[in-house]
């Protein structure tokens, strides 16, 4: 077993995986029971996008990076990529 901080990581985000895909059920079940379908519905579609960000991380720079390209903002999709600790200064860019 791994105890580095990469290991602790891993463990949580395994975790919250099966806390996610727990709570996913419970409240189907709820909301199916209750008949409650626009409700079912919406804890789908809102647990799904919380537990692909859980499943895949990378997925948030990389849909920065085709957010920046759709609105030309290139130039500050790549300071960021290139230099994350530079972020306050891309904040200071905006305004």
């Amino acid at each position: 077993m791994d105890y580095s901080l990469q290991g602790v990581f891993e463990w949580l985000q395994t975790q919250a995986q099966y806390a996610l895909f727990i709570v996913l059920l419970v409240l189907i079940l709820i909301f199916a029971a209750k008949r409650a379908w626009v409700g079912m519905i919406g804890a789908i579609i809102g647990l799904a996008a919380v537990g692909i960000f859980i499943l895949n991380p990378d997925i948030i720079s990389d849909m920065a990076e085709w957010l920046g390209d759709k609105l030309n903002m290139g130039v500050i999709v790549s300071i960021v990529k290139a230099t994350p600790e530079m972020l306050s200064s891309v904040e200071y860019l905006s305004n």
